[in-house]
Order: structure tokens, then C-alpha cells, then sequence
């Protein structure tokens, strides 16, 4: 039903962590995860991942590395995510599926919850 892109940079263990809070949500349904990192290293353990299309950009500019992630996608839908993001509830993919059945919805604005310490 839709794909979600994920940039990163230099934070390859948020990174993956997402990915495998993601990967146990319930609504994927055979979408992609795709990753677009500009950081310096090769994220290995992505690259070997299963149901991850991994993208290398030299590019470190965050429009531009979303850019890629859509040209790699072939869904409608698209879920842009940061790489330092949390999943708080494993069945906002399902819940986010429901909402876009309705064919008269073109977008939706999500509220994420900002748990960062720092001001």
C-alpha cells in the first residue's frame, strides 16, 4: 500500500533500530522500507537486510536524499521518516492503511510525539 523512506547521516544504529521497530508493525503489507544514507561508512547490516531497499547518496542535503527515496518507490503512498524517530505504536501502519482507503483523502498531517530531552 505504501512505502516509507527513511534519510539518515551518520547515525547508523538509530537507523537501524527503526528498521526493526518498523519491520514488526502490523499494515506494511509488502511496502518497502527505503533507506537513502549519506553518511560517511556503509551501513552493512542494512544493506544485507531483507524488505530494505538501501540507497547510497554523496549528497548529505535531506530534500534531496527524500528526492531519491521517491524516485525509488513505485507506491501512491509515502511516509517520510527521520532516522532518529521512535515507533510508539505498532499498529500506526494499520491505522494510517484505513485512513488512505478512503479515496477522497489526498494527504494526512501526522502528530508525532517529541521526546527529546533537549530544548
Amino acid at each position: 500500500m505504501f512505502d516509507i523512506i527513511i534519510t539518515t547521516y551518520n547515525r547508523p544504529i538509530r537507523v537501524l533500530n527503526l528498521v526493526h521497530q518498523l519491520r514488526i508493525c502490523e499494515g506494511l503489507d509488502g511496502g518497502s522500507i527505503i533507506i537513502v544514507d549519506s553518511s560517511e561508512e556503509v551501513n552493512n547490516d542494512l544493506v544485507s537486510m531483507g524488505g530494505v531497499k538501501y540507497l547510497r547518496s554523496s549528497h548529505k542535503n535531506q530534500p534531496y536524499q527524500r528526492y531519491l527515496g521517491y524516485k525509488a518507490s513505485s507506491s501512491e503512498v509515502l511516509l517520510f521518516l527521520d532516522d532518529d524517530m521512535q515507533v510508539i505504536d505498532k499498529f500506526f501502519l494499520s491505522k494510517l492503511k484505513v485512513i488512505f482507503e478512503d479515496t477522497t483523502i489526498n494527504g494526512v498531517a501526522i502528530k508525532f510525539n517529541n521526546k527529546h530531552d533537549n530544548p
